[in-house]
């Protein structure tokens, strides 16, 4: 009975918790108005909550800069990190309020809003 009600309980955490979580819509930013039948852009996947920032690609891409700033255009991170199908977590700030992200490699970029 115990292990019923805990597995019960440890469903609801985490039902709730998947609910909070949401996709940041990303544009194309590139510029590239021809590209060659081997070249394609990979868009990544950006997922946050009101703590973190989750940035994942299907493919892996070796070399992506990552700029994320807040309402005030202030850059609360940037750096350079590869992305594989695992998702690299980032920290939110507490203050929940609006963010920018920007992601580029090579020829491709990328930007989006989430609050």
């Amino acid at each position: 009975m115990r292990r019923l009600m805990f597995l019960l309980f440890a469903i609801s955490i985490s039902a709730r918790s998947l609910a909070d979580i949401k996709e940041v819509e990303l544009s194309s930013d590139n510029d590239n108005h021809y590209e060659s039948p081997n070249h394609r852009s990979v868009a990544p996947t950006v997922n946050y909550d009101e703590n973190n920032v989750w940035i994942k690609s299907k493919d892996l891409l070796p070399n992506v800069d990552i700029v994320i700033k807040d309402s005030a255009n202030k850059v609360i991170y940037h750096g350079a990190m590869p992305l594989s199908p695992s998702a690299s977590v980032i920290p939110l700030p507490d203050d929940n309020e609006k963010y920018s992200i920007e992601l580029s490699y090579g020829k491709n970029s990328f930007s989006g809003f989430f609050e």
